[in-house]
Formats: structure tokens, sequence, C-alpha cells
């Protein structure tokens, strides 16, 4: 872009008014622009040529049989080294699995079980139902069992807590939080208009 020397604004470009006359006052401007303008231009197109030099295609092309290919000969044992792969991978994660749950203590409900007369599903259910309050999240079997007997209420809340985990959740009416109290009918008449 030619630049007026003396202001700094830009001078005219071919084809606007006021182009001759400017290039015949600073014709070493409009010789140098034109200069940068080819080299750009010659940059632009070695760019371009680089770019559709890489544009042969995929690197590693299939090689085709000369008669084709053919499924039964072709395809068959591709697919026996993927199943293969995939068995040898199913193997892994199936022994990973059975390591991690070795790995785990098992729990022992027996104490739930023996001092409030449960049977092992309740005394599950009952155990996970504590480990999602606070205040028993911490507790063993044994230590839940003791508290339970000495308080009923520890037994009713428990109850509740499990009763509220089996049962599903249901979908929040649009505009509530989920877990809101319904608000009933609007006071007033069928419009909610206030009664006189």
């Amino acid at each position: 872009m030619p630049v007026d020397p003396n202001t700094g604004s830009a001078l005219p470009y071919e084809g606007q008014p006021g182009y001759e006359a400017a290039k015949k006052m600073y014709p070493e401007i409009y010789a140098a622009a034109e200069m940068a303008g080819a080299e750009d231009e010659m940059a632009e197109d070695e760019m371009l040529e680089d770019e559709m030099a890489g544009d042969e295609g995929p690197i590693d092309e299939p090689v085709i049989p000369e008669d084709g290919i053919v499924p039964e000969r072709d395809l068959k044992p591709l697919m026996d080294q993927a199943d293969e792969i995939l068995g040898e991978e199913g193997e892994m994660a199936a022994d990973e699995a059975e390591a991690v749950v070795d790995e785990e203590p098992m729990l022992d409900i027996q104490p739930l079980m023996e001092t409030l007369g449960m049977s092992e599903q309740r005394a599950q259910e009952i155990y996970g139902a504590a480990m999602e309050i606070p205040q028993y999240a911490e507790m063993a079997p044994q230590d839940l069992a003791d508290l339970i007997a000495d308080d009923f209420q520890v037994l009713m809340e428990l109850e509740r807590m499990a009763a509220q985990m089996a049962k599903p959740q249901e979908p929040a009416p649009m505009g509530m939080p989920p877990g809101a109290p319904d608000a009933g009918p609007m006071p007033g008449g069928p419009q909610g208009e206030p009664t006189l």
C-alpha cells in the first residue's frame, strides 16, 4: 500500500481518482509498492504449488490384487485376525476385573443381620443407606448394629433413606427444581382470580 511520505495518508490505487497524478509525483514509492506486490504474488503462488504438491493422495495406498478383492479370500483372514486381537483384549479385561474384585475387601454385614434379624439383602440396603448419611458413613457394620440396637430412631431414618434410594426419581414438572413440593391449585377461582 503506497503511503504519502509527507502526510502519512494512503495514496490512491490504480483505478482510483488521483492515481496518475500521485504516481507521477511519487514514482519511487509506487515502484517499491509494485515490487512488493509482485513478491507477495510470487510467494502466494509458491505456497499454492507446495500445497498442491502434497495433494497426491494417501501415502500408504492399499495394494489391491490384480484379480480384485475376493471377500472369501481377502476379508476372512483379516476378520479372523481382528477376532483374535479382540478376544485377547476381552480376556485381559476380564482378568483385570477379577483382580479388582479380589482386591476389594468383602464387607461383613453379619452383625446387622444377627442383631436386627434381617435378611442379607435388607442388611445390605440398610448399610448402603447408612453410607449415604454423613454421620453414619464411616461406621463399621458392627458399630452401626450397636447404634441401631440402642436407638430405634436410627433404624427408622435408615429405612426412609433406603426407601428413597430404592424408588426411581420422577422428573420434576417443567419450571420446578427436582424435589420441589407441588404447589397445588392456585388460590382463587379457576383463572386464579381472587375469591370474594
